[in-house]
């Protein structure tokens, strides 16, 4: 047997493992850790086949269908395992070799799901341009449903940018096609969509309005993994106005749902914000509890992003229970995780974290030091609604340093962001900042004046 042969076997078998073990893993339950077991086991193999596959792309059809097929056949475990650039790597390769073969419909999902890379790996701008592409393609092709979904991402990129206007018209199209099309589980997320956007501009009513049609709308068609995330949004978005109690009951029906569909991923995601929660109500044994049954549950599945969150929120617990201290240990772990997998955003969120602590142990030279790290960040990956508060923190810690004009200066630059992006919310509170500051220097009066 040739050794292309022998190359090209492998390369088909480990194909066909990545797919049976994700296909394991979106059932759901004990098959979901089964699928975890295969991909793992068998993760050294799928790497050498698909660098077979890239590899001899040019000079063997099979090779080249392979290199295609390989980034999307296990698009859901690749996710959540996958370094950032590596994913980005395997999907440039797909697209190159689609592209050359002249196969539009495979060229455009990759273009989409490269660009779903970059917006994880914090480049939106990069992002926009792929996805563009895509829907272009899919446009030509004719498939609707696949134009929605792009339309769909393209919102979500042009709202981590905070052009807000943007991502609802694109939202909005995404949604008009659902309905044309009957695709009930896409027009429910494209109102989850929507809602999110709303809430972003800091209208909390339209985003909960949206929210509950797309409850309504998943309770109505049995979706239950529809209605978990719905409620979850709705629980988000509560607790962004001050309604606590209310959020917690929300993310309570999200969590009893997950468990019953055995949606481990979403489990983890409500136990892990309901300590955040709890941490906010003053109840720091109870935070810990949810927070670290979460950690579990993202170590069973290798989900680093996720520790590293979980670990931001065992942190801030401690922070509620006042041990500073072995809040920080937390925080630098969080930290840790997130440089590793190559997670700008989640980098910037564990300095901020750091900055905060420092902040409240009286650190506040350090604080800032941490603060402008994640100013840095926020502004490397276009963050700007993570900048105005990155921005507003700084001008606290300033303040807590009696360096009043710095921190005037501070608030200020995120009052200019947040009218740019419409944070209502975000408005007020630089606002009040501002004024207070003002009041500091003897200068009452002047912080309104200057807004």
């Amino acid at each position: 047997m040739k050794m292309d042969e022998v190359g090209r076997r492998h390369a088909g078998y480990y194909l066909e493992r990545l797919r049976s073990a994700s296909e394991l893993y979106a059932q759901g339950g004990e098959s979901l850790l089964q699928g975890l077991r295969r991909f793992d086991n068998d993760w050294a193999n799928i790497r050498a086949g698909q660098a077979w596959s890239e590899g001899f792309s040019g000079e063997d059809e099979i090779a080249a269908r392979y290199c295609i097929e390989y980034p999307n056949v296990g698009a859901n475990l690749l996710m959540l395992r996958q370094h950032p650039n590596e994913r980005i790597h395997w999907l440039e390769a797909a697209v190159s070799v689609a592209r050359r073969l002249g196969d539009r419909i495979r060229e455009a999902e990759n273009l989409c799901n490269l660009g779903v890379a970059f917006l994880l790996f914090g480049e939106p701008l990069r992002a926009i341009q792929l996805l563009e592409q895509a829907l272009t393609k899919q446009r030509e092709i004719g498939n609707r449903e696949a134009e929605g979904s792009v339309l769909d991402i393209l919102g979500t990129a042009y709202a981590d940018l905070g052009q807000m206007s943007n991502a609802i018209d694109f939202f909005e199209e995404a949604l008009r096609i659902a309905r044309e099309a009957g695709g009930t589980s896409h027009e429910g997320r494209a109102l989850l969509n929507i809602g999110a956007a709303y809430a972003n501009l800091g209208d909390i009513q339209e985003a909960i309005n949206f929210y509950e049609k797309a409850l309504a709308l998943f309770v109505e068609v049995k979706d239950l993994n529809g209605e978990a995330l719905s409620l979850r949004n709705l629980g988000t978005i509560y607790a962004t106005a001050n309604q606590t109690e209310k959020a917690v009951a929300q993310y309570e029906r999200a969590l009893s749902i997950d468990r019953e569909i055995s949606n481990r991923l979403g489990e983890g995601a409500d136990l892990g914000r309901l300590g955040e929660l709890y941490a906010r109500m003053g109840q720091g044994e109870t935070a810990l509890e949810y927070t670290l049954r979460a950690v579990r549950i993202s170590r069973e599945l290798g989900d680093r992003r996720g520790e590293a969150e979980c670990l931001g929120n065992i942190g801030t617990a401690y922070v509620q229970l006042g041990e500073l201290a072995k809040s920080l240990e937390y925080f630098e772990a969080q930290l840790a995780i997130t440089r590793e997998v190559s997670d700008r955003r989640g980098s910037s969120r564990a300095l901020g974290n750091l900055g905060l602590a420092h902040r409240k142990m009286g650190d506040f030279d350090l604080a800032v030091e941490y603060f402008q790290a994640a100013l840095g960040t926020t502004r490397e990956i276009s963050d700007p609604r993570s900048e105005s508060l990155v921005l507003g923190n700084l001008g606290l810690a300033y303040a807590s340093l009696s360096q009043w004009q710095r921190a005037i200066e501070y608030y200020e630059q995120a009052l200019v962001i947040n009218k740019r992006i419409r944070n209502r919310h975000g408005e007020e509170t630089n606002v009040r900042d501002i004024d207070l500051a003002y009041k500091a220097l003897g200068d009452v009066g002047r912080g309104k004046e200057s807004i």
